[in-house]
């Protein structure tokens, strides 16, 4: 039996569709081909190109025990008015050391103290704190920074006035998740070592002013940070306390080898420093 056969038209139009198909075809695998060898081409080059980035951006292991600070700037806008706040500041010191910060109200202290704690971030410029590269962390890694690696001790000491003294103690504990057995025992021992024992269970109006203070020491010292920064810490202090609250920071520096970053107008407190920083307009001078 004879196999019919396609009339001539028939088969010039599947001739036509199955060389069109093979043109699309070939076109298709070379545009995919193409497309693959650009994209490992340029995933190539990216991870070369983020790993030499890194290489350059990330501090030398000898710098994982130093504070160091390159070209840092900082502006505010208000309204169409852009304030430079700081002025590519330079810094290079050991950890472990006690820094005190002198300078006029407005020159940029405060907003220097902010960067160096993570709570706010430059808007160019290098920051590298016991080898963590501040500036180049998204906001998860600065929480993380924050909670772990600094403790801040404040002029009017920012205690909860509805918890006692261990309980605010234990805050910065109970938020990093600590469990609440250990963080009151961690809360009772650094109250332990600010002389606090006894008034563990007496709220913020039942102390004085120095003892308030000495609180928020051990709520700085509680976590165990490498950087304690204290924002103008005997301000509200009368001279007895101040004097007490300073013997107590710079005790427990030597003790556990925290950097201790002091900023003050007290010209004697500001002498205490083994590095002594000054603060005009933005710019750092020693």
């Amino acid at each position: 039996m004879s196999v019919p056969k396609l009339p001539e038209r028939s088969l010039r139009t599947k001739r036509f569709f199955r060389d069109k198909f093979w043109i699309f075809f070939q076109k298709t695998k070379n545009i995919v081909k193409s497309g693959f060898g650009r994209f490992f081409t340029f995933h190539k080059f990216h991870s070369e190109f983020y790993c030499s980035l890194k290489e350059m951006t990330s501090p030398n292991p000898a710098d994982s025990r130093r504070i160091r600070i390159s070209n840092l700037r900082k502006s505010y806008q208000s309204g169409k008015l852009q304030t430079e706040v700081l002025k590519g500041l330079k810094l290079d010191i050991p950890s472990s050391s006690v820094v005190t910060l002198m300078g006029p109200s407005g020159s940029g202290k405060s907003t220097f103290l902010n960067i160096l704690s993570g709570i706010d971030t430059p808007d160019s410029g290098e920051i590298f704190v016991n080898g963590k590269s501040l500036h180049l962390m998204n906001e998860k890694e600065l929480t993380k920074y924050r909670r772990e690696e600094t403790g801040i001790v404040f002029q009017f000491f920012h205690l909860l006035p509805y918890l006692n003294a261990l309980e605010n103690v234990a805050v910065p504990l109970y938020i990093s998740g600590i469990g609440k057995t250990q963080a009151r025992n961690s809360a009772k021992e650094a109250l332990e070592k600010v002389g606090l024992s006894s008034r563990k269970f007496h709220k913020p109006d039942e102390l004085s002013g120095g003892e308030q203070q000495r609180v928020a020491i051990a709520r700085a010292l509680c976590k165990r940070p490498s950087l304690i920064l204290a924002d103008e810490p005997t301000g509200n202090l009368d001279t007895k306390n101040a004097e007490n609250v300073i013997r107590l920071l710079t005790d427990l520096q030597k003790q556990y080898g925290f950097t201790l970053f002091i900023v003050t107008h007290d010209q004697t407190l500001g002498s205490l420093g083994e590095f002594r920083l000054k603060m005009t307009d933005g710019t750092l001078t020693d």
